[in-house]
């Protein structure tokens, strides 16, 4: 399971043309907490506003929140529960009607991204396609929302080692994007980050390296360079490092990392495991065999963890890591 399985939601905003003041109170201050990394508390908040309905049960309303708790859950790596969240807004959705087909979509991808991490996904990449056939039909080709349902079919071509059409399609995003003089995004960064792995797995090491550099400069620029959003591109960058025999910054970018990983996310969070297998990947190619192996055992250990809080993560999926 590579990294960006784990970070694929991160600040993904949804929608919320048509949608209540109630609603778009609650997503100005999840929003808000998503943007300090601080997912705990917007799992409350949207808890508290599932808790606090009153009268008939709004379908639309009840779609949007559980969709946002999934998100939650998804970002503090409670992966059952993210996907018991993401199904049933999906449900509820699905029968909200045509006035929630924008956040169905953005339901739709966030799922996608929880089913690619049990493995690469075929229901994951069609529920993409769907998806971004609702954005072109009610946004057009060039919205931002649009191009970032691109780039999450990008995501699907990578983890299903469609490497060319991965390339083609992060390339075709990123011009765009850049044309249509958009601002800045996450959106933009993470197709950056698509593109720097599939150019990491097709062993073109330079250039996979500069577009994780290109994601760490856009996320710090917007969100600063301690919050979790950026840790996708540090292991990237890890990783392309060891490849190109760069030891001494493939080590300062693990040891950011984990001093980002330390300060925002729990001790049994998934991507720490990610942040050690990392880690083995380049004590490895440094020759350092023995503290590969002493790291293995913490990677382990952060495993089993993980496995005993019910997170749907096993050792065979947490293993699946780019070359």
């Amino acid at each position: 399971m590579p990294a960006r399985t784990l970070v694929v939601c991160l600040l993904a905003g949804v929608f919320l043309h048509g949608q209540g003041p109630d609603i778009r109170s609650i997503h100005l201050v999840t929003e808000e907490q998503y943007g300090r990394g601080d997912y705990a508390a917007a799992r409350r908040t949207v808890i508290e506003a599932l808790q606090a309905r009153t009268g008939p049960v709004d379908l639309h309303r009840t779609g949007v929140l559980l969709r946002l708790l999934g998100r939650a859950d998804h970002l503090l790596g409670d992966f059952e529960a993210a996907g018991r969240s993401y199904r049933a807004a999906i449900s509820s959705l699905e029968r909200a009607g045509a006035a929630a087909r924008l956040v169905l979509a953005r339901a739709q991808l966030d799922y996608a991204s929880l089913l690619d991490i049990g493995g690469p996904s075929r229901d994951a990449q069609r529920r993409r396609v769907a998806a971004l056939a609702i954005y072109e039909q009610d946004l057009g080709p060039e919205q931002p929302q649009t191009l970032m349902a691109q780039g999450e079919i990008a995501v699907g071509y990578l983890n299903l080692r469609n490497f060319p059409k991965a390339e083609s399609l992060c390339l075709e995003i990123i011009d765009q994007w850049e044309r249509s003089n958009l601002p800045p995004s996450a959106h933009l960064a993470k197709t950056w980050d698509t593109l720097g792995f599939t150019l990491l797995e097709t062993k073109r090491i330079q250039k996979s390296a500069a577009a994780f550099r290109r994601s760490l400069a856009l996320n710090e620029g917007l969100y600063g360079d301690s919050h979790p959003v950026t840790l996708e591109a540090r292991l990237g960058l890890a990783s392309a490092y060891a490849a190109g025999r760069e030891f001494d910054p493939a080590n300062e970018a693990i040891i950011r990392a984990e001093q980002v990983a330390a300060g925002s996310l729990a001790t049994d969070h998934p991507m720490r495991t990610m942040i050690l297998l990392t880690k083995v990947k380049v004590l490895r190619a440094q020759g350092l065999s023995t503290e590969a192996k002493r790291v293995e055992k913490q990677f382990r250990l952060s495993a089993d963890s993980a496995q005993r809080k019910r997170q749907s993560i096993s050792w065979g999926e947490l293993t699946q890591v780019p070359k």
